[in-house]
């Protein structure tokens, strides 16, 4: 009922984009070798050391008729390993997924990049054996029981301490979930999104008692900072949910509270997001447009750079902070 009161239609770029902010590179393809390559300068200008890759099975896509984002893989981790960037995959809740068909995905990663060398591999908190790494976005759809026979050692069908092994994050919505993520069997767990307060794991007041819990119950936490939210050009009804940037004091104000939640597990700060123009959470490079946000009186590249500052004060042993 609320969605048919605002009007439906398509933007039509390059001038009417799905976004309140203006991309410096312009309307662009992330499957361009030449764009994923200036991503890449970009991220290492941001002192970022790992992406988390949106990813469904190699035979799916988000989009009817639009070529599966596995294709892009291959190509992604060969430029990321020229600029000692790490790459890990953020399975996407397509239809029917489960925790067994969540199996045979981490089987063909494992199969197809567990030992490319920018495929990133971590170890469990307490744990000395680095497995490859992937995060589960709304892993809260399927039940504990069923997450808990891939994920913990007496599951009819564990991964544990076999071949297909891999340090699995699932995300933390309510507070409910705690105890769900360690039934389940998850390695740790990451907040997701960049609106402070939308969620109770998004919210950072409570990332200092996400932390302690973590680290008591054996856990990797990573919470998720942001510059901001506004996702009015392809939701407009979500103003709610919208966070003003304040010239960057939102994200320092995230950043600075992530860092401290983080150092207590896994020093990893995840940041939402590089380039998700749609919900205007990107601290890519964006320039001055009429009728579309913009980052002045600072340079189209302050979050980058802001970024850098803040990454420089992280400790972790395999990236200096993570983006998705």
């Amino acid at each position: 009922k609320v969605i048919n009161r605002y009007p439906k239609g398509h933007h039509t770029p390059p001038d009417d984009i799905g976004s309140t902010f203006y991309p410096k590179l312009g309307c662009y393809s992330s499957a361009s070798s030449n764009i994923i390559e200036i991503h890449m300068q970009q991220l290492r200008q941001a002192r970022i050391g790992v992406i988390i890759v949106s990813w469904y099975p190699h035979n799916l896509s988000d989009q009817p008729n639009s070529n599966p984002p596995d294709q892009l893989i291959p190509r992604l981790l060969d430029i990321a390993n020229r600029y000692s960037i790490k790459v890990a995959l953020h399975s996407e809740p397509y239809k029917s997924r489960t925790p067994l068909t969540f199996l045979q995905d981490i089987k063909y990663i494992h199969a197809n990049y567990g030992n490319h060398p920018a495929y990133l591999k971590l170890a469990g908190l307490g744990k000395s054996r680095k497995l490859p790494v992937v995060y589960v976005y709304d892993s809260y759809l399927s039940s504990t029981t069923a997450w808990a026979e891939v994920l913990q050692p007496n599951g009819q069908q564990s991964i544990r301490n076999t071949a297909y092994d891999m340090t699995v994050i699932g995300i933390l919505v309510k507070g409910s979930e705690k105890s769900s993520i360690i039934k389940s069997g998850f390695d740790g767990f990451y907040t997701y999104f960049a609106s402070d307060g939308f969620s109770y794991g998004s919210s950072s007041k409570n990332w200092n008692y996400l932390a302690q819990f973590a680290k008591d119950s054996g856990l990797l936490f990573i919470p998720s900072a942001g510059p901001g939210y506004d996702d009015t050009h392809v939701r407009p009804w979500n103003s709610a949910n919208s966070k003003d940037r304040k010239g960057g004091m939102y994200y320092k104000n995230m950043m600075t509270k992530a860092i401290a939640a983080s150092s207590e597990t896994s020093g990893i700060v995840s940041i939402t997001s590089f380039n998700e123009w749609h919900e205007g959470t990107q601290i890519e490079s964006a320039i001055k447009k009429t009728s579309y946000l913009n980052y002045e009186p600072y340079s189209p590249e302050y979050y980058l750079e802001l970024t850098a500052q803040y990454a420089a004060t992280l400790t972790c042993d395999t990236a200096d902070t993570t983006v998705t």
